[in-house]
């Protein structure tokens, strides 16, 4: 490439960044919304102004610059309404407190449809983009829910119309990086987690963009589902995952109306410990708790909530040995009560308990087991008609897997080869 060309090509690329630059400084503090509007002539458009986090600002003036092109027809709540009266592209000005912040708005021929591919009206992100759903249609309510969070962890849920206009924008009280929209909830709201290491706290975000209620969880959430009666299920298990619970929260005030806590597993070690990466001979017994693999949890069509555990009752025993000495995998007897439970959870906080698959045995340790686990094949198709997904489900298990939640002492000793 010639001397001349690169330098060209420099100085083009120099004007274009500076070009993009004056454009973001020209809007820093607060901006025109929406932004990349096409319209048609004939067509009227709403316009408001924001601020950096999203909050609408009140009592700018509004005007444009090609009155032949487009006017401004009136003003309602602080927003202006552009009537588009001929093909060509104006460009809006709003003045508040001695600044002016501009939008060009391009307006197409009424004869035709817009172009494949052209915007009709796009939102400024005001930081990381953590979702967005559309909500459920109600009267007065939103068309569409996004989860954003700015550079310093403050979460906005923010509640749109059909046109872009923004209708509000909740501040989420705390300041965690781990947040999820999770759903629209029945009421054209939206409920939303707050994620720790140790706990939770889910939101729910009414249509008028009013916090409704907040409920705050240890352990870590599983799932949870909603049915027709305004109750919301929530899974939840401790860390270490040997605690399961079912929380039937109240939808439109977040009361809580009940909580189950699922049977617990367990092994019991008869004379059997570890020392380091050793198993050795033990003089006492221990029982320890077992972790508990769970289902997601849905609403069939009958309106009742369902999950799918294991409920396991494990038994390690050491023939006669003396204490402290190192013991052989194949004098390890290790006895298994196994059952795969599935419940059906009632709206008044009962269930029915089922036994979907039960087995029992007792062996050396290095005997092959395949303990039973939840699938989705547990759960039939029609049984997801009322089930709030998270972006981030629930890990299935496969039932012909070797168990994912065998204990830390059994699972550390080395089988036999």
């Amino acid at each position: 490439m010639p001397r001349w060309l690169r330098s060209v090509v420099l100085i083009s690329s120099l004007i274009t960044s500076f070009s993009l630059f004056l454009i973001a400084q020209e809007d820093a503090g607060r901006r025109i919304s929406p932004e990349n509007i096409n319209i048609q002539m004939g067509d009227d458009r709403a316009l408001q102004l924001l601020d950096d986090s999203a909050q609408e600002l009140r009592g700018a003036v509004w005007s444009v610059d090609d009155p032949a092109i487009a006017d401004i027809q009136g003003e309602e709540d602080g927003r202006a309404t552009l009537h588009a009266k001929r093909v060509g592209t104006v460009r809006v000005s709003a003045v508040l407190d001695g600044t002016t912040r501009f939008r060009d708005i391009k307006i197409w021929s009424p004869v035709r449809p817009l172009p494949q591919g052209t915007t009709r009206w796009g939102n400024h992100p005001i930081g990381r983009d953590a979702g967005d759903i559309p909500a459920v249609p109600t009267p007065g309510g939103v068309t569409m829910l996004s989860l954003e969070q700015t550079d310093n962890e403050s979460t906005y849920l923010r509640g749109t119309r059909e046109d872009g206009i923004q209708l509000w924008a909740w501040l989420m009280p705390e300041k965690t990086h781990h947040v999820e929209l999770i759903c629209g909830d029945w009421m054209g709201g939206a409920l939303i987690a707050a994620t720790h290491e140790d706990s939770f706290t889910l939101y729910t975000v009414g249509k008028d963009g009013v916090l409704r209620w907040a409920h705050s969880f240890s352990g870590v959430r599983k799932g949870q589902a909603y049915n027709l009666q305004h109750l919301i299920h929530v899974l939840s298990q401790s860390v270490d995952g040997t605690v399961t619970q079912v929380t039937g929260i109240d939808e439109v005030n977040g009361h809580q109306r009940f909580q189950l806590t699922t049977p617990a597993s367990h092994e019991k070690l008869i004379k059997v410990g570890t020392q380091g990466t050793q198993v050795v001979c033990a003089s006492t017994s221990a029982t320890n708790p077992l972790l508990t693999a769970v289902s997601r949890i849905s609403v069939n069509m009958d309106g009742y909530a369902y999950i799918a555990f294991t409920k396991n009752e494990w038994e390690l025993e050491a023939q006669t040995c003396a204490p402290g000495a190192v013991l052989d995998p194949h004098n390890l007897t290790f006895g298994r009560d196994e059952k795969l439970l599935l419940w059906q959870i009632h709206p008044d906080g009962t269930y029915r308990s089922s036994v979907v698959e039960s087995s029992k045995a007792k062996g050396p340790l290095s005997d092959p087991v395949s303990p039973p686990s939840p699938t989705g094949a547990i759960l039939t198709d029609n049984m997801t008609a009322f089930c709030c997904q998270s972006a981030s489900p629930t890990p299935s298990f496969r039932k012909t897997s070797p168990n994912p939640r065998m204990s830390t002492s059994i699972a550390s000793i080395p089988k036999a080869k």
